[in-house]
């Protein structure tokens, strides 16, 4: 017994997957085509890696982030197939748009991607929504004393208060 799930109605599936090929088109934006062949083209969708690769409480921010770069003009803001940025038509060698998203979107502290500066620059002209971006703290827990309580003043260690000392009598 085999099951189908159709989300149009069986009739228009019908004349869709019946409806003859026509053999004889007619390509009117192929001397179009032809002028942009030297631009680069997002070639590959990297919402996938995108999504494997974020953790899930940065997921959605991430595919935000990706969809507004996309929707962007590209002779501004672009990606090859490789993944490498590409930034009013130069393209930045070592970059990957995947690492890029992840670094904006994660507060993680880690080590800054090839072109994150530029990246940064270009999302503040494009004028990003701030929630699509993570503020960073610019010292760490440890560095602020947010992890370590302060010692008070004149207290000696826990040893000291707690061990009996020996006294010689004599």
């Amino acid at each position: 017994m085999a099951q189908e799930l159709i989300l149009m109605s069986r009739e228009r599936y019908e004349r869709l997957v019946n409806q003859p090929q026509t053999t004889n088109q007619t390509d009117f934006g192929k001397t179009e085509r032809l002028k942009n062949d030297h631009e680069e083209q997002p070639v590959t969708n990297f919402m996938p890696m995108i999504d494997r690769s974020v953790p899930k409480k940065f997921k959605k921010h991430a595919a935000d982030l990706y969809r507004f770069v996309l929707a962007q003009d590209k002779n501004v803001v672009n990606h090859n197939e490789q993944g490498e940025l590409i930034r009013n038509g130069e393209t930045m060698t070592g970059s990957h748009i995947v690492d890029l998203i992840h670094y904006i979107v994660s507060t993680r502290h880690r080590k800054r991607p090839i072109g994150s500066k530029e990246f940064q620059d270009l999302l503040r002209k494009m004028n990003v929504p701030k929630r699509l971006i993570a503020e960073r703290r610019k010292k760490s827990f440890t560095q602020t004393e947010g992890l370590f309580v302060k010692g008070r003043g004149g207290e000696t260690s826990y040893l000291a208060r707690h061990t009996k000392k020996n006294r010689f009598v004599g």
